[in-house]
């Protein structure tokens, strides 16, 4: 995980709440499959992350609820390479 301008020391999410959006499927080779979560920004108890895929990058925002990170809203898109392309 890489961290991206000043976190302020303050714990970072650890991540494990993003496992539900692992958007690698079984249809890319294990070898090709990467998942890279930027910390963008940790303000208190609120959080941006950039989370970087082979397929999608996401971009989120996270709020520690109770000491547990929770993700309360995704942004994502496809890389190109896996856009469908207009028939025509």
């Amino acid at each position: 995980m890489r961290r991206s301008g000043a976190a302020g020391g303050l714990a970072a999410p650890s991540f494990s709440c993003l496992r539900q959006l692992d958007p690698n499927t079984t249809d890319v080779p294990a070898d090709r499959r990467r998942v890279e979560p930027v910390i963008l920004d940790i303000y208190g108890d609120l959080a941006s992350v950039r989370l970087s895929s082979t397929k999608v990058v996401d971009y989120m925002h996270l709020v520690r609820c109770n000491g547990e990170w929770k993700i309360i809203n995704v942004l994502r898109d496809l890389r190109p390479e896996y856009k469908r392309r207009p028939e025509g």
